[in-house]
């Protein structure tokens, strides 16, 4: 299983857990694949359900816009949302938060079936509505 994060996460996440031996790609580094900075959701959720990727966001945009949620439901993809519990996000938090639930994730993302819509928060993983 391989996880794309958009562009709202951070580069130097990805690379640690890159550097960690993690699935992980950013889609800043895909140009060669069509994507790259600036791309748009529409553009990431056709990739990466054309790939079995999943995407890792900040961003619940796919869930609130009828267009995107629309497109989500046309290609299959699983989308897990990162929400901490302070207002402005920064860089530690979204990492802790991250890594404390990885192996949760992971073991989530290998067993469900797409489309699904996951929130990832200090409490655990819990199905997105």
């Amino acid at each position: 299983m391989t996880f794309l994060f958009d562009e709202q996460m951070s580069p130097k996440l990805h690379k640690a857990m890159r550097a960690l031996g993690q699935p992980v790609l950013h889609v800043n580094d895909m140009e060669d694949e069509g994507l790259g900075r600036g791309s748009s959701d529409e553009r990431i959720i056709r990739h990466a359900s054309k790939r079995g990727y999943c995407i890792i966001t900040l961003d619940r945009r796919i869930a609130s816009d009828p267009h995107l949620k629309a497109i989500y439901m046309a290609n299959p993809v699983g989308v897990y949302f990162l929400r901490c519990e302070a207002k402005k996000w920064e860089g530690w938090e979204v990492f802790e938060l991250l890594v404390n639930h990885w192996q949760r994730i992971v073991a989530h993302a290998i067993q469900a079936q797409p489309p699904f819509m996951m929130l990832v928060q200090r409490r655990g993983l819990q199905t997105y509505r």
